[in-house]
């Protein structure tokens, strides 16, 4: 008889929570939480998922694979070996769908959405309700009738400059800003921009992005996973790189705005969310 595999899910981050805890919870896989931010997030907005700390988890001598979000956490592999006497496999799931390069030469295999269903959605239209009750105080307060959502990821060239840019643009009053957790956390790009531009910036401390992308009109993006989500909530698409996802995108941020004013959908966005999620969950 063959022993199962024994997996872990690792969470190190709270923004990695909104990809992980889904996942977890459909997969019945431990949820491993790393350090008490992870867990206090987890706790807040995340209730109905069950999860271990790593060091309390029973069968943590017996585990087989680690499955990771993030290079930082592949050292673990060799601390197990030493602690345990047995290596585990890291495998990396690739949270999310999008343009950004990724090096995952440090994992033994990887795994991305294409390996599953679109757990997050799933989790989402279960758990709405209770997502949009916790999510409450920290959704915009929209100064015009269609506020336009802003979500630039981490690592996009030159993006203090784009960030700038859209700070300055004409249509700024109409821009709602939700800055990357990295950038926000790292670079403190949120307090310097408000202060200067005096932007509605949205807070990066809640992991949920499915309320925020449902609330506003169109979606201004780069290479960040969030374009692809948008795809699903039929949404008017800005994409600022030039990345794959740049073809479902307006030709000008000016014709993007026009279109979130008349509730207009993004082009063929139902071919392209099934061919990398599957189908609509229901």
């Amino acid at each position: 008889m063959t022993t199962p595999s024994i997996r872990g899910i690792l969470a190190s981050f709270p923004h990695h929570l909104d990809h992980l805890a889904p996942l977890s919870f459909y997969e019945k896989i431990p949820l491993l939480v790393r350090n008490n931010e992870t867990e206090e997030a987890l706790l807040d907005f995340y209730p109905w998922v069950p999860y271990y700390r790593l060091e309390n988890f029973p069968k943590i001598h017996d585990l087989d694979a680690y499955i990771s979000t993030s290079t930082s956490e592949t050292p673990l592999r060799e601390l197990h070996h030493a602690l345990y006497g047995k290596k585990p496999k890291m495998v990396r799931f690739h949270h999310g769908f999008s343009d950004k390069f990724q090096d995952f030469s440090l994992y033994d295999s990887v795994l991305s959405y294409k390996d599953f269903p679109n757990h997050r959605l799933r989790f989402y239209h279960e758990f709405k309700k209770e997502i949009f009750e916790k999510a409450k105080p920290f959704l915009p307060v929209p100064e015009t009738a269609k506020p336009l959502l802003v979500a630039l990821t981490w690592d996009s060239p030159n993006i203090e400059e784009k960030l700038v840019q859209l700070c300055q643009h004409p249509f700024k009053k109409r821009f709602v800003f939700r800055l990357h957790p990295i950038l926000a956390e790292r670079e403190l790009l949120h307090i310097r921009l408000e202060a200067k531009y005096s932007i509605q910036l949205l807070s990066h401390t809640c992991p949920y992005i499915y309320p925020f992308l449902e609330l506003h009109s169109g979606v201004l993006t780069d290479r960040s996973s969030i374009g692809y989500d948008t795809l699903y909530f039929h949404k008017p698409l800005f994409v600022m790189d030039e990345v794959p996802l740049k073809k479902f995108s307006f030709d000008s941020l000016e014709n993007w705005v026009k279109a979130c004013d008349q509730n207009r959908e993004s082009p063929n966005f139902q071919h392209e969310y099934t061919k990398i999620f599957g189908a609509y969950p229901h």
